[in-house]
């Protein structure tokens, strides 16, 4: 976090998450449910927010995230 300047903004729960294997489970963390390995997921930024989105076109921003 140091190195991009970026503001931590800690882990947030979901709340409805649960197990990939529950076949009734359809909210929450679609992006990492049918993953068939292991995962994790980091947001870095907003794009919404006009400032981040520069900072996620910047190669030597994303390349320091990395």
């Amino acid at each position: 976090m140091e190195n991009t300047q970026a503001t931590d903004r800690g882990v947030k729960d979901d709340v409805n998450w649960r197990p990939a294997i529950d076949p009734t489970w359809t909210g929450g963390m679609g992006a990492l449910r049918n993953f068939p390995g292991p995962v994790c997921l980091v947001e870095l930024l907003f794009i919404s927010n006009p400032e981040a989105e520069k900072k996620l076109n910047d190669r030597r921003f994303l390349l320091c995230c990395a």
